[in-house]
């Protein structure tokens, strides 16, 4: 019995959409002389607002620096 071809496909008007998706990452960073950084990182595709960070109370020697918390806008994909 002969195979039959696959049928051809149609051609695209134009790309398709990425679906909008959410995605935080975090990472401790070491920046020399036993200190660290945390790094957050959004590597989706719509922004994501009012990014805040909460340090749990038995973390201790922790110090938060940053301009401003919550962080209004983290843009996709970005880092701050």
């Amino acid at each position: 019995m002969a195979a039959r071809p696959l049928p051809r496909g149609s051609r695209l008007q134009s790309p398709p959409s990425l679906k909008p998706t959410t995605r935080l990452s975090a990472d401790l960073q070491e920046t020399g002389r036993g200190g660290y950084r945390l790094v957050i990182t959004n590597t989706g595709t719509v922004d994501v607002h009012d990014v805040d960070v909460t340090v749990p109370p038995e973390v201790q020697m922790f110090r938060l620096h940053a301009d401003s918390l919550p962080v209004a806008v983290l843009p996709g994909p970005v880092s701050a």
